[in-house]
């Protein structure tokens, strides 16, 4: 949704007086989501949630959508806006039905940007090979942070857990893996 916001927001920097209503409507769904993530709502609330305020604001701009269509050239920023928009319109539809998707993708692009950056900075690391090392390392300490990890102990208990039982278990030993199971020993 923000690629498609961002779209009506550029033709409302160029007076495409539509694209306010178009924002205007997606606003209220980026509010929905605002109150279910203040609550801490579950995958079930956020679906009944979504079913009965945002599948109206949805079909609306749809709707609102495909009658203006034809009022914009294509190659206008509003006519490319709205195009783009119709075309991501099964992601929207997966947004409604499952709880556990989020409106848009900010949390995960912010999360794996400076990944991408350091992958990127990290391949000229003194050699290929120390490149391909370091992204390694900088993606491991970028997971343990999102996983709310102290990267020490985690290097620790990974570097024991791999000298112990070899590369065998390698996958129960990511960040993500042991954050998950220290979340169920302390559910049990």
């Amino acid at each position: 949704m923000t690629h498609i916001r961002r779209g009506f927001v550029k033709a409302l920097d160029a007076k495409e007086r539509q694209a306010a209503q178009v924002i205007h409507l997606i606003s209220y769904l980026y509010q929905i989501e605002e109150q279910l993530r203040h609550q801490k709502a579950g995958p079930v609330l956020r679906e009944a949630t979504r079913a009965s305020h945002c599948a109206p604001r949805l079909r609306l701009l749809e709707k609102y959508l495909r009658k203006i269509k034809a009022r914009h050239l294509p190659q206008s920023l509003m006519g490319k806006a709205i195009t783009y928009a119709l075309g991501q319109w099964s992601g929207l539809e997966v947004y409604l039905q499952n709880g556990k998707v989020e409106l848009d993708n900010n949390l995960c692009e912010n999360s794996i940007r400076p990944l991408k950056i350091g992958a990127k900075n990290y391949l000229f690391f003194g050699s290929r090979r120390g490149g391909e090392l370091a992204c390694v390392a900088y993606t491991l300490i970028e997971n343990c942070k999102r996983q709310g990890l102290p990267l020490n102990n985690y290097l620790i208990a990974a570097m024991k857990a791999l000298v112990e039982h070899g590369p065998t278990r390698a996958a129960e030993l990511t960040p993500s893996a042991i954050a998950r199971a220290k979340r169920l020993s302390k559910a049990a």
